[in-house]
């Protein structure tokens, strides 16, 4: 129980912003000691705070916490959306596709943000695209390689599984195989590693369409799970090749949300 209580030192804190309740946490010590300070013969006797209490002092230095910021309502709802088609509509052939399977694939406008025609002989996107986001935009309308449509499958599965349990992006990228099960009611839970409260692994109810994105992933990485040895379900065999992308040589997952999202 203590260990989950401590709280990380200032050393730590680097790259956050400090606080007031960081700064109010490291002098409350201060505070205590003070406090207790009529025990001692020879205890201090001026104010240790001048200024005021320990939080009116952090107030002063420190920066409000304030809001954690969110996506916009309406956005927020069209990218869930669009992602659930890739887990439920579209990842059924794309899968097929890198099992090299022959499948007849819809015409380019079949569905919203439908990732067809795909190429799965093509290497590489045309070497126009990622001057701006709007050219990117225009040639994958136009279809894409099928390297291109894996990483876009797996980021539509981080945001499904991020929108409907609301666990940190490197928690999901730390997802194994085998980690959605079914209770003895038929209910379903994922167990994950939570990095901030409990420190340690956790299970957590989930709903259908989570599931669905957790065997869209295994399916996924079955092939490269199978090469390297490395349980995570963040990464797959690179088209045409017989090498796994986005886990490092400790095979763990580095897939880059950010870029695909």
């Amino acid at each position: 129980i203590r260990e989950r209580m401590q709280r990380a030192s200032i050393d730590e804190l680097d790259e956050e912003v400090v606080t007031t309740e960081h700064l109010r946490r490291a002098l409350l010590p201060f505070h205590y000691l003070y406090s207790h300070r009529r025990y001692l013969d020879d205890g201090v006797q001026s104010s240790l705070f001048p200024g005021g209490s320990v939080s009116a002092v952090a107030n002063r230095l420190g920066k409000a916490i304030g809001r954690t910021a969110t996506v916009p309502v309406k956005q927020a709802v069209f990218i869930i959306e669009r992602s659930i088609r890739w887990v439920i509509d579209y990842a059924p052939i794309i899968l097929e596709l890198q099992e090299g399977r022959e499948v007849k694939q819809p015409d380019s406008s079949d569905g919203p943000s439908s990732p067809f025609p795909i190429f799965p002989n093509r290497l590489r996107e045309p070497k126009c695209i990622g001057f701006s986001e709007d050219a990117q935009a225009h040639f994958l309308r136009h279809g894409m390689t099928l390297s291109m449509a894996l990483n876009f499958l797996m980021a539509a599965c981080v945001i499904v599984i991020a929108a409907f349990t609301a666990r940190r992006a490197a928690e999901i990228l730390g997802l194994k195989e085998g980690c959605i099960h079914k209770d003895d009611f038929g209910k379903l839970w994922m167990s994950i590693f939570i990095h901030k409260t409990t420190q340690a692994q956790t299970e957590i109810p989930v709903p259908e369409v989570v599931s669905a994105a957790v065997s869209v992933l295994e399916r996924l990485s079955a092939t490269a799970r199978a090469l390297n040895g490395s349980p995570y379900l963040f990464q797959y065999m690179l088209p045409g090749s017989d090498r796994s992308v986005w886990t490092n040589v400790e095979g763990i997952p580095v897939f880059p949300i950010s870029l695909f999202v």
